[in-house]
């Protein structure tokens, strides 16, 4: 699980999400889920042009709806799109829920060898990237060029500090 995120919006983590999925996913038999965790953007879905009803959000309201029923193939060979769905105002506790842990438990089971990367919201943002942070096995902290202040990018790290491995990648 690879999570991507900023520090503050407009530094480019959802240009980067994509752009690493689509890269894994062009590596001969990789499988990539790019999982769109910016409910309130939704950027990733709307940049791939994907519309869903639902994902990952109405899956952690509701237990009985299965998590793979809202994976959606691309046209692109190996990968695959995990929309946020609905909007809502509980997004931080659903995010820090057992039953989040549960679907991402869920994803890798059922597909042990597929990368599964994280567009999350920026760090300064809302406190759901350090949240994720514990769950992703490593993270991307994107940087914008002459934009992300040190003071930002010094407070945005000790977010992720449950991350076992943070990246930083240098955008625009």
């Amino acid at each position: 699980i690879l999570l991507v995120t900023s520090a503050r919006p407009g530094d480019g983590k959802t240009f980067t999400s994509i752009n690493v999925a689509l890269a894994m996913a062009f590596e001969k038999d990789a499988r990539v889920l790019l999982m769109d965790c910016d409910a309130y953007r939704q950027a990733a879905s709307l940049y791939l042009g994907i519309t869903a009803e639902q994902g990952w959000v109405d899956v952690a309201r509701d237990p009985s709806l299965p998590i793979q029923g809202h994976i959606l193939q691309t046209n692109i060979p190996g990968l695959s799109v995990l929309p946020a769905g609905h909007k809502s105002e509980e997004i931080p506790e659903l995010m820090a829920s057992q039953r989040m842990r549960t679907i991402f438990d869920t994803l890798v089971r059922d597909d042990p060898g597929r990368y599964i990367v994280v567009d999350a919201l920026p760090c300064l943002a809302s406190s759901e990237a350090s949240i994720l942070a514990g769950i992703a096995g490593q993270t991307i902290f994107v940087v914008a060029a002459h934009q992300t202040s040190r003071e930002d990018i010094e407070a945005s790290l000790r977010t992720l500090s449950a991350s076992p491995s943070v990246s930083l990648v240098l955008n625009k």
